[in-house]
């Protein structure tokens, strides 16, 4: 269980993570 846990705190930071690349390629290829 704690494994997973961890796994699903490391999981969610990805997501983060590509939410904000996709946001700056939105900008980017917006300019």
């Amino acid at each position: 269980m704690r494994i997973a846990k961890g796994a699903g705190r490391t999981v969610q930071e990805v997501n983060r993570l590509l939410e904000q690349f996709q946001q700056m390629r939105k900008l980017l290829k917006g300019t």
